[in-house]
């Protein structure tokens, strides 16, 4: 009797191969999406932060341009207002266009976040706290970031 050379794969040693392959590739795919999704998240907190330092800022340069008493006769009501777009001047910001009690739909120019300031004023003049929200969505997902500060009247100090 003559012995037959085997050479080759069986089939079982093929679909086990293939089975191998395929969990790879499937988890390489996985960490790949993952990393791609945490880097865009990564990226839009960046800039939502620094839209809501933006406006901080903004405020800063009305407040101390305007004054404080004519600051505060501005937020003496607790506006919210939405600044989509920053004003162009204090004067335009101490107009009341900005003024609006629901900023959504109110998207940053060529954006997809919206930015609203909230002021709460006190009964007394000093000091103001306003809040910044800068929001944006990815999916089904709302994300966030806020920026809150005190203002006084500094020039009193």
């Amino acid at each position: 009797m003559l012995k037959q050379n085997q050479s080759g794969q069986t089939l079982i040693e093929a679909l086990v191969a293939a089975t191998i392959v395929a969990i790879v590739l499937t988890a390489i795919i996985s960490g790949v999406t993952l990393s791609v999704r945490n880097s865009r998240f990564s990226k839009n907190q960046s800039l939502a932060t620094r839209y809501t330092q933006e406006a901080i800022e903004s405020i800063h340069f009305y407040r101390d341009d305007a004054g404080w008493a004519t600051f505060h006769s501005k937020v003496a009501g607790n506006p919210t207002l939405c600044l989509s777009e920053l004003p162009n001047d204090t004067d335009h910001f101490m107009s009341n266009s900005y003024i609006d009690g629901d900023c959504m739909g109110n998207v940053i120019p060529f954006t997809t976040f919206e930015r609203e300031a909230v002021f709460d004023a006190g009964i007394i003049t000093d000091p103001i706290t306003v809040t910044v929200t800068v929001t944006w969505s990815e999916g089904e997902t709302t994300h966030e970031s806020t920026s809150t500060t005190v203002f006084t009247d500094w020039s009193r100090l």
